[in-house]
């Protein structure tokens, strides 16, 4: 399968993992690196992939050459997914 799309998977958990797997094997996507807010990142590197933080995201990844995909739990009725993705939204 050629991968023409590149990709940032948004979280750093098992629903990251998961959607790691996913794009990788059943998709057209390049999964290119992981990305979170500072408080959660303890590590450069999440399953052999670059971690940035989510402040610095739109500067290194623009939105107009990548995509993003939130791969967070869905605690607390998916607020916090739903949240993210408006904070995200709003810088592209």
């Amino acid at each position: 399968m050629h991968k023409n799309k590149d990709i940032v998977v948004v979280g750093l958990g098992e629903t990251a993992a998961l959607a790691h797997e996913y794009f990788t094997h059943d998709s057209d996507y390049n999964v290119v690196a992981f990305a979170a807010d500072g408080g959660f990142i303890n590590t450069k590197e999440f399953r052999g992939l670059p971690i940035v933080e989510l402040s610095d995201i739109t500067s290194i990844f623009p939105y107009d050459k990548f995509s993003l995909f939130i791969a967070v739990s869905s605690g607390k009725l998916n607020r916090n997914r739903t949240n993210l993705y408006h904070r995200l939204k709003k810088v592209g």
